[in-house]
This record gives C-alpha cells, structure tokens and sequence, in this order.
C-alpha cells in the first residue's frame, strides 16, 4: 500500500535517529571477514571497509530471491527491484550479480561480480538459497578488489558456501515457508466508457467528428465484453490476478569428525505467475550443494564440493504480462458467434466447434485468445558447478609454506520446448458486426518444438602458494596465486579466455599497524597478444589507534581504526558479448543489383544481384585494458562498547573505457560509415558511505539501532562525440545521471502568445507547452536541450531495526531516497493519440500534470522537459520478520524451532502517484512489485 504523502526531512531524520540495526557482532574487532582464495581476517587487521554477513541475517527477510535479502546489510550495496518475479528466463552467462528484475549497485557501478567459493559464477544461473550460504562479503576497496582480479573491478560479493566442521555432531535443519504475493503499484487503464468519452474529446480537438454517441457510451459503461455493438472488456480482471502463492522448503545436514567433515544442502522454491489464463504458468526450482573435505595424513587436506540446480520456467508462448493492455477495451468484442448458415461459417476452420474471437482492422491481436490458445512452452534449465582443492602443508620443507590447488568445471544448459498455436479471429465492427476471417485461422501443432536451446560452459583453474611468519609483534603473510579461467557459450558464440597473476604481502605489528600490498599481472583473450596484459599495483594501511597503549584501557573509546587503499586494477566492466573486440567487423550490405537503373536489367526479363560484404569496424591491435585509479578511506569507532561508526569515502577515476568511435571519425581512416573501438571515455566516482548503530542488552531484552546513508555521483570527464555548439551543451564535468531535456516555462494560454512566441512545431495550440528558447534564434529546436533534472538522489538511507525478547524477534528494515528526481515518460504517461488506450493519469490530469488533449499527436507536448520530471523521495519498508524460538532441551531430537511471520514491501510513503517511486516502469514493461506475506517454522535438529 502506498501513502500518497510528501516525505518530511524531519520524518526521515527521526528514523535515521530511532531505527534499529540488525546486524550483530558486524563491528567487533574480532568478528572475521571472509575472503576469496578460502581465507579469513579480522575486522581488526582489514586495511579496506569489508565486511561479512551470515546466513541468519539474511533468512529475516521473506522468500523472494537471495539479492532482494542483500537489503540494509551492507553499507555499500543498494539493491533497487525492477520487475515482480524472481526469474529471467533465456541465456544469462554474465558472472554479475544483476539481472532484468533486480539492480545491484556498488557506489555507481551495477556490475558487481558474484564471486562463489573462488568461482566467477553467473547468479542467475544458480539462484542460491540462504540454506546454501555460510557467508557473504562485500569488496569495495581497491585493494580488496585487485587481491581478487579483474572480476572484482567494479566490485564483487564472496560467496562462501557451507563445509560443514570438523568435530561437529550431525545438525540437521530443516525450514518450510510459504505464502502469497500481492500485486503492488499497478498503473490503471481506463474502462470502455472513460475510453469512448476521451476519444471523443481528442476527436473534437482534432477537428474531427465524433466516433461515439451517448448511447454508445452507455453501452460501454455496461462493461459487456460479448456485446456486439457496444463491448467493452476488462482485460486486466479476465486476465490477472492479484495476488499468487509462494512457497519454499530447504533442507541442510553438516557433521564432521577429527579427519572428516560434510555438509549438504537441498532446497526448492515454487513461485507462480499473476497471469491466470491459458497454459500454467510458473517458476520452480531445486539447488543443491555437497561439500566433503577429508584430511590425509598430517600434511593434507583435500574437499570435493558440488554446486547444482534444477529449474523450469513455465509461460505462454503468444502473451506476456504487458500484452493486455496494449488494446482499448472498445477495440472489439472478446468473442464472436458464427452461425452455420452464414456465407463466413468455414467448415474446413470450424468444425471442431471451437470458440471464436473478434479482433478489428486497427487492432488485430486478441491478447485474451493469444494467451488462452496460443500455446505455451516450458523452459528446462540445469546448472552444475564441480570442484575440488588439494591443500599441501608444506611445513617440514619451509614452516609456514603452504600449497592450495583449486580446479573447478561448470556447465550451464537450458532448452525450451512448446506450441506456438493460433485461435480463430474474425475482424469486427459495430455496423457489420462481422466482416471476414482474418489472419487468425486457428492453426494448431500436433507436438512440441524446440522454440530456444543454448549452453555454457566455464573451466578454472589456481595454484597458490602461501607463507606465513608469526613472531613476536610481527606477522607477514605473503601468497602468490596463478588463475585461469576460460568460458564460451553456443548460444551467443561468447568464448572468453582470462589469465591472472595476483601477488599479495600482508605485514601487522604488534596488532596496531597494518599493511596490504598486492600485484595484479592480468590478462584477456578480448585483446590482441600485444596488449592483452598490464600489471595492476594496490597498497593498503591501516591504523588501530584503540590498541596504542595511551587508549587500550580508555572506558570511552573501545575500539578505533583508519584505513585506507590506493591503486589502479583492470577495468572488467567492457562489452561482454564480443569475443576478440580489438578484430574488425564486417556485415553484410543490402542487396546490389545489375542492370541499369530503375529495371536493374541488361537484357531480357532476369535480374541478378549479389550481397556485399563491408568493413563496419576498425581492427584496434592497441585496444587494451581501461583502468580504474581508486583511493578510499575510512574510519571506524566504537564508543562506550554501544555505539559503533563506520565512514568510507572514495574517489575512483574510469580511464580508457572501451567506446565505439562514431562513423564521423572514419574519415580519417578511409572508410565511409565505419566505427572502432578505442579506450577513449572517462568518468570520475565520489561518494562516501555512513553507518551508525547503537546496540545494548538489558537482561532479557536487546536491541540493535542503527542506519546507513549512502551518496555517490558521476561525472564525466572525456567521452566521445561530445560535439556542441553553446555551452550548457557540453558533457564534459556533468553527472552521468542528468536527464537532458527542453526547458518548459508554462502552457500557451492564447492564439497572440503562439505567434509571438518561438515554437517547437508549426501545430502549436493553446494548452501545449511552452519552451525556452535558450539560444535565442527565434525557434525550438535540439539546440534548446540542456539539463533539465539528476535521477541520482542526494542521499540513500537505510533504517534497520532488532529488537530481541527472551524468544521473541522483531526485525525491520527500510530503504529510501531523497533529493532525487524521475522521468514520467512511458505510456503511462506518454500516449492519448489516435485510437490508442488511454491511462488512469491520463482521465485524471488532462490539462493539467497531463497537457492538451488531442487526436493527433502533439509532438511539442511529448518531448522530455522538465514538465516530466517530478521529485522522487520515498522511504519504504522493504522486510519485516516476527519471530519466535523455543529451545527444547531435554529432546534427543528436536534441538529448537523457530517459527516467523515475514512481510516485504509492507508499506511506502511518497508523494509520486500512478507509480511504485521505486521502479516508475514495474507494471508496465514488467511485473509490478510485490507486496509479501509468509508463514515459516524452522526446526534444528
């Protein structure tokens, strides 16, 4: 539910001081920190602001998919949903964590690398399950980044799954959570009768006759979608539900002994579509993982684990979700009655008595028969990831020298059989009422074919050796590791090789002065052999001012650390569907013919042609690397041992980012309409990240209060094509998320303003906007775009709350955004024109926030400016857990139980109306998002 209320800086500022944070033990100095290459560390000896989070926290939230649990976790992460669902069916073998539904956003980059157990894993060919996680960490600084390689440029989360312990007695835990999704934010479209009466009004501003008579429109308001004269159908109740059932049920099993330990993890997930016509459509799934390790002797440790999942998506093959609206509820009636005796009755079509369907000349798709008869198909997906590491200690050759051998093979396959059928359509109007069959004649297919296939497969490799000093106030820990990786695809022909050396000493004093340095020597197949490898430098410092002997005992300062990194790493944010981007491309042209012009004839009646091959893009053998230089710095304080801070800020410099020169550069190379490749753009990052949390236990009761407050923006600094005449033209120095636009200074209110006024068409009315006229010639035109609006907010925050009562739990987290602005300019916003459907906002704000009405489309009117751009401050509560554990002691069996009731986007306040503030789009080229409400109970055995 949304509260259609502007969101006062002081309510924000009053959660920022009162909300709750859940995220226990994240400050304490002796907490560890997962890392990649299987290693760990204190908060206490990190030179960067990473951090870890467990499977505990991310279960308080709802079902959903495992990035929208990512919320309010980490002080660098954002994650913004897109779509309802939880699933992007088709190829997706890019190792990011994105995808269509969900943006995953690390401090202006949305390329963050999903890194599993030391495997660059595509997420959304996985979509692990929490029962699958023991620990999640985020890397951000350079340093931690460059430790780990390219991958992790734009930053990466460290997925460690579990292994179970050694010496650990069999624990079993089983977790069973089921509910429902409600439809959020869904934009309206107007019945049949708002329909008829806006089509008459534009008509009429037009300058055209009416197409509906008041009787019409009475027999629209009807909402008869089988009245031959007057239908009127609502697609969006026939079609769609409101709400759909989820459901969830995982499965984990660990033990171990001196010399072995295993874990096992099973889970399945059913998650149904809003659409309720027509073949099932759904998403499952079950992932699985085993992992066993088994010491050999004193000196070696071997683990063989295995990552998998089953999955179908289920859907229909001539619908989606945003079909329906696409036609007016006046276009036709849903269905049409052909009697036997009538000269259009086709027994040959017919006989088997099926249901026919009306369609007309303008709209000729029947989305209800398309989604009903058109068939459906069933995608198959399967994902396996084996690997295994042998671990040498190499001790009685070198104390401290230790050996690690990683090998990992994974295979991805999806395949998508179904029928693409057909329904019997006649074309309608209101005066014949049926005309002729169209072009949907009702073809039906005996069997399923295969309507899409594609595969991937990816092979890595890593040897690293490591040493380690531990003396007296002294450890140095250095480690070099060798990585390969290699993974092509059939569907897109991608085929991608990279190579790696990364080299890292890390030196501590007396627990109070800590240094990183680390050395990247990368490679990539994407370049030519000359300039496929660069070396990449990072350092790393850090300060523990709490352990200097002037501060150990202080009752007010328990713990303080600085930090900082500095350093350049390769840039893996580049085009990921070219293989070798440095080799020329060629395609080919449009069809020569022979023969003089306009016959294409020499003699006779016969035309030959031929197709010609052309060089669209350039070689580039110097095509390289493009860089990031990146400082951060940090401080982190914990006061009176209950009120912990944590402050970040960065400055990161893109250089030589990979750009398609335009055409107007080929000149110079003798080619005509010719691009290349070249490291040519730049764009320079700032921001900083801030979290509190104030945290107590009084006897039976605890809390966690905290929030995290997030600003960063991008500007640019070099980018091509930046040609301008007038200065507010120029790019260079602006942020990336200005929305260029015209400058709109009110509407026309007279005949005389139109002619003394600069215009944007000659068809310019009173009621369409006005424009500024920033270069003052006399007319409207490109030259009068300038910046108009920034959709990046000043801030993102995130409130968090924990309380604990003996058993009891009560976890909320939030989200919001202020300072930020909108574009309204899809087609609930942009459209009216001609015969096309007409949006609630539309009834609702003609000659006001939605300008003049008309049949014919004002071009002036639907241009972006500033008349479309609105403020976008939202706070919403994105999860919310209430919890209770009972603890049996005196069973052999079962250990404890856990039972919650979970919610997410509960609740929003805004003063955007029409849209979710949070995804303006969802509903509209998507799902909406949704509201969830679920039940579990967890038992430990």
């Amino acid at each position: 539910m949304a509260i259609n209320r502007s969101i006062p800086v002081a309510l924000a500022a009053l959660f920022l001081s009162l909300s709750l944070q859940a995220q226990e033990d994240a400050f304490k100095a002796d907490s560890l920190v997962t890392l990649p290459w299987q290693a760990e560390r204190t908060v206490l000896s990190t030179t960067g602001s990473m951090m870890s989070v467990n499977e505990a926290q991310l279960e308080k939230a709802p079902i959903q998919d495992l990035r929208r649990r990512l919320t309010g976790l980490f002080p660098g992460l954002v994650i913004t949903e897109n779509t309802g669902g939880i699933h992007q069916k088709g190829y997706l073998g890019s190792p990011f964590m994105g995808s269509g539904q969900i943006t995953v956003n690390s401090r202006g980059f949305t390329q963050v690398a999903c890194i599993v157990d030391d495997i660059p894993l595509p997420f959304n060919q996985y979509l692990l399950d929490p029962a699958q996680i023991e620990s999640i960490t985020l890397l951000t600084d350079v340093a931690d980044k460059a430790s780990v390689g390219p991958v992790a440029s734009l930053g990466a989360l460290y997925i460690k799954t579990k292994k179970g312990g050694y010496n650990t007695p069999l624990r079993i835990h089983a977790d069973l959570e089921s509910g429902v999704d409600f439809a959020g934010v869904w934009p309206e479209w107007v019945d049949g009768a708002t329909y008829a009466r806006m089509n008459n009004t534009a008509r009429t501003a037009a300058g055209y006759s009416t197409l509906y008579s008041d009787a019409d429109i009475q027999g629209f308001a009807k909402n008869d979608p089988l009245d031959l004269k007057t239908p009127s159908v609502d697609y969006k109740s026939l079609m769609m539900r409101d709400f759909k059932p989820i459901s969830r049920f995982s499965l984990n099993a660990n033990a171990g002994s001196d010399n072995i330990k295993y874990n096992i993890s099973v889970s399945a997930l059913n998650d149904n579509s809003l659409l309720k016509v027509g073949p099932t459509s759904d998403f499952n799934k079950i992932n699985m993982s085993s992992s066993i390790t088994v010491k050999i002797g004193q000196y070696i440790e071997a683990n063989a684990s295995f990552l998998g999942s089953l999955g179908y998506y289920r859907g229909l093959s001539k619908c989606d979700f945003t079909s329906y609206r696409r036609v007016p509820p006046v276009a036709f009636p849903l269905q049409l009655t052909v009697e036997e005796d009538s000269p259009l009755y086709d027994p040959n079509i017919m006989s088997n008595a099926r249901d026919i369907y009306g369609v007309s000349r303008t709209y000729d798709t029947n989305y209800y028969a398309a989604a009903l008869e058109g068939g459906g198909y069933t995608e198959r997906r399967r994902s396996g990831s084996f690997y295994t590491t042998f671990d040498l200690d190499m001790s009685w050759l070198l104390p401290g020298l230790k050996s690690k051998t990683f090998l990992n093979l994974s295979t991805f396959y999806f395949q998508t059989p179904g029928k693409v059928e057909d329904y019997i359509a006649y074309y309608w109007n209101p005066t014949d009422i049926i005309e002729e069959i169209s072009s949907h004649t009702g073809i039906k297919n005996a069997a399923k074919t295969d309507l899409d296939s594609g595969s991937y497969q990816g092979l890595s490799w890593y040897e690293q050796l490591s040493y380690g000093l531990n003396k007296g106030a002294h450890k140095l820990d250095l480690a070099g590791t060798f990585f390969m990786s290699s993974a092509s695809s059939y569907l897109s022909m991608y085929n991608q090789r990279q190579l790696y050396l990364v080299g890292t000493a890390k030196y501590g004093f007396a627990n109070r002065f800590f240094l990183d340095l680390v050395a990247n020597y990368a490679g990539s197949s994407r370049f030519y052999k000359t300039s496929r490898f660069a070396w990449f430098p990072a350092v790393g410092a850090s300060w523990v001012i709490s352990n200097e002997e002037w501060l150990k005992h202080s009752p007010v300062l328990t713990f303080a650390k600085l930090h900082a990194q500095a350093g350049k790493i390769g840039d893996a944010g580049f085009d990921d569907t070219a293989n070798y981007l440095w080799q020329g491309k060629y395609d080919i042209a449009s069809s020569m013919s022979y023969g003089p012009y306009s016959a294409n004839q020499w003699f006779g009646s016969k035309t030959l042609s031929s197709s010609a091959t052309v060089l669209s893009r350039v070689h580039n053998y110097g095509l390289t690397w493009p860089t990031i230089t990146q400082f951060d710095a940090g401080v982190e304080l914990s006061l009176f041992d209950c009120l912990d801070m944590k402050a970040n800020w960065y400055r990161m410099m893109r250089e030589g980012l990979i750009d398609t020169i335009s055409s107007e550069y080929s000149d110079v190379f003798g080619y005509q309409d010719t691009d290349l490749y070249q490291n040519y753009s730049a764009l320079l990052y700032t921001g900083y990240e801030l979290s509190l949390q104030f945290h107590k236990n009084l006897g039976d009761f605890a809390f966690n209060v905290g929030t995290m407050l997030r600003h960063w923006d991008i500007t640019y600094q070099k980018w091509p094509d930046n040609y301008y005449l007038y200065d507010y033209q120029n790019v260079i120095g602006r942020s990336l998320y200005d929305v260029e636009g015209y400058k709109c200074i009110g509407k026309f209110a007279s005949d005389q303003e139109i002619l003394s006024s600069p215009l944007f068409s000659s068809d310019t009315q009173v009621g369409d906007l006005k424009y500024e006229d920033l270069n003052k010639d006399g007319k409207i035109d490109p030259n009068d775009i300038c910046v108009v609006g920034n959709t990046e907010p000043t801030l993102r925050y995130t409130l968090n709350l924990d309380l604990m009562w003996k058993g009891f739990n009560l976890s909320v987290i939030g989200s919001g955004a202020l300072g930020g602005q909108v574009e309204l300019n899809d087609e609930v916003f942009w459209g009216g024109w001609g015969d096309g459907v007409y949006s609630q906002f539309m009834a609702d704000n003609v000659g006001g926030d939605y300008p003049r009405l008309s049949y014919d489309k004002v071009e002036g009117n639907f241009q972006m400016s500033d008349f479309w751009i609105r403020k976008n401050d939202y706070f919403k509560i994105k999860s919310a857990e209430l919890g209770y554990i009972a603890h049996f002691r005196g069973s052999r069996f079962v250990k404890s139980m856990k039972v919650s009731l979970r919610g997410a986007n509960l609740l929003t306040f805004t003063s955007l109306k029409y849209v979710d503030p949070e995804a303006v789009h969802s509903g509209v080229d998507g799902m909406p998002l949704f509201r969830t409400v679920t039940a579990g109970v967890k038992l430990n055995f």
